[in-house]
C-alpha cells in the first residue's frame, strides 16, 4: 500500500517534467522543462509538441477527413435551418401583415356602417343599427378590441 501511494506521489511530482519549453533570448534558443522566465515581447515562449508516430498519424489523418465529414455535415444542416427559419420569418410577417390590412378593412367597414346608421331615416334606421353592430362584432372577432 505504502509503495502505491510512494509510486503516486512521484508521478505527481514528475508530471511536469512532460512539458517542454522553447525560450528565445537575445538570439539564444534554449530548452526547458519550465516556463520562460521572461515573457516579454522581445522573447518567444511555448510548448514545443513532439509529433506521433507514423501509425498515429495515420489514424490522425483519418480521425480528421472524418470530422472533416463530419463538420461539414453539421454546417449543411445548420444552413437548412437557418433557411428554414428564415422563411418561417418571413411566412409569419406576412400573415401579420395580411391580418393587418384585413383589420384596417374591418375597421374602415365598422366607421362607415356607423356613419350610415347615424344619418338613416326612421324607417331603415334598426337595419342599419344592426348591421353596425355585427360589422363591429366581426371587427373585435377577427382583430381584438
Amino acid at each position: 500500500m505504502s509503495s502505491l501511494l510512494l509510486s503516486f506521489v512521484l508521478l505527481l511530482v514528475a508530471l511536469p517534467a512532460f512539458a517542454i519549453y522553447k525560450c528565445e533570448s537575445g538570439g539564444n534558443i534554449s530548452y526547458s522543462d519550465l516556463p520562460c522566465a521572461d515573457t516579454s515581447s522581445n522573447s518567444r515562449s511555448g510548448r514545443i509538441i513532439i509529433p506521433p508516430a507514423p501509425s498515429d498519424t495515420h489514424a490522425a489523418q483519418e480521425k480528421l477527413v472524418q470530422d472533416k465529414r463530419r463538420l461539414q455535415a453539421l454546417e449543411t444542416q445548420r444552413s437548412k435551418e437557418e433557411a428554414s427559419a428564415a422563411k418561417e420569418r418571413q411566412k409569419i410577417a406576412k400573415e401579420q401583415e395580411r391580418k393587418k390590412k384585413r383589420c384596417a378593412t374591418l375597421e374602415q367597414r365598422t366607421r362607415w356602417a356607423k356613419e350610415d346608421a347615424a344619418s338613416a331615416n326612421v324607417k331603415r334606421m334598426a337595419r342599419a343599427q344592426r348591421k353596425a353592430q355585427r360589422a363591429a362584432e366581426k371587427q373585435q372577432l377577427e382583430c381584438g378590441p
